[in-house]
């Protein structure tokens, strides 16, 4: 599973004298990360030592300055339940990126002159009081990347969109003394690079389905949302409305099919086109209702209580010829999507 750094640019404060429009493009784009940070089934890092600077600097998204900024642009937004959500994550000390590399048990001392961050646009966009400890933290994800600790090695940064386009950066820092000793080169230079997370889009192909199959309704529900926002125009963090029926997991689990990557990428797939409306216009899906009977004549099938109306589509052709069943259930701002089951093309059941 990724390990994400969320870059303390993202929950900087845009200065005093910023304008309306950049004051409402950074809280956008910091609502839209701490949803991923608050929700998405990966491990979410920060630096605590980078609030705290941030924090005596005045550059922290308090109430107080949340409330100041509401006021001066009528802004409309909520001060206390950002300010709320900003606490959850970067409050949070169990997120703390420094202290899970000390977990592991290993030190080093860099030679602080030799540091090299690259594109030099990254390291430019932190205030003077939170640069040299960020550099640090780096060389010390450098160094845990380079004796090949998982920590390290699946470590990613959400960070801002950089000038050139740049979708990694490069960390280079000779080593004076290290413990345990590992291998460097004869100047005792490591160089790691690490991958940038510009936007929650770029999160979509870091899920591994089966790790988030096994998180059950959560991790399945994000996926979707991953699915449905990745096939949009534009960025959205609005979704229909959609639910995950009382047997569908187990519909699908029972059969041992939570071990087959290829299905389950099918049925996250089929769910978000479902509830974008678009598997009708998809020929593969053969999206028709499912009917009270074989019959010809035969009605869809209602449930009763709601007036939910029964639908069943193709996620394969071949083998068991697996299908998609769920129910449309109409509601006065439109309909609300429960997925049913997941049962063989032989069998006629919805639950």
């Amino acid at each position: 599973m990724a390990n994400i750094f969320v870059d303390p640019v993202i929950v900087m404060t845009p200065a005093d004298d910023a304008s309306k429009d950049e004051v409402e493009k950074w809280l956008s784009g910091l609502t839209i990360w701490l949803q991923e940070a608050l929700t998405a089934p990966f491990n979410w890092l920060h630096s605590v030592e980078a609030t705290d600077d941030l924090q005596d600097s005045g550059r922290f998204p308090s109430f107080g300055v949340l409330r100041n900024w509401e006021k001066k642009y009528q802004l409309n937004i909520n001060p206390q339940q950002i300010a709320r959500r900003v606490n959850d994550f970067f409050r949070n000390e169990e997120l703390d990126l420094k202290d899970q590399l000390k977990r592991l048990e290993y030190d080093i001392e860099p030679e602080i002159n030799s540091i090299v961050i690259r594109p030099d646009q990254f390291v430019a966009h932190w205030p003077n009081a939170i640069r040299a400890n960020l550099q640090l933290l780096l060389v010390h994800c450098c160094a845990c990347k380079h004796i090949a600790f998982p920590l390290g090695q699946e470590l990613l940064i959400a960070t801002l969109s950089l000038a050139n386009g740049a979708k990694e950066i490069s960390v280079s820092v000779v080593i004076l003394n290290c413990l345990p000793e590992f291998v460097r080169d004869a100047e005792n230079r490591i160089s790691q690079t690490f991958p940038l997370v510009i936007t929650p889009n770029d999160l979509l192909p870091l899920i591994d389905i089966i790790e988030i199959w096994a998180k059950g309704e959560q991790g399945i529900i994000y996926a979707i949302k991953q699915q449905y926002r990745n096939g949009q125009s534009s960025p959205t963090n609005i979704y229909p409305s959609f639910r995950l029926g009382p047997r569908f997991i187990e519909s699908v689990n029972e059969r041992g099919l939570d071990a087959n990557t290829t299905l389950l990428r099918s049925i996250i797939r089929a769910a978000a086109d479902i509830i974008a409306d678009k598997a009708r216009d998809i020929r593969g899906y053969h999206l028709h209702a499912f009917r009270k009977s074989e019959a010809a004549n035969s009605q869809q099938l209602v449930r009763d209580g709601d007036d939910a109306r029964a639908w069943r589509l193709m996620l394969q052709q071949h083998g068991a010829g697996w299908r998609l069943h769920y129910w449309q259930i109409p509601v006065a701002e439109g309909s609300i999507i429960e997925f049913a089951n997941v049962g063989k093309e032989s069998e006629r059941e919805i639950c």
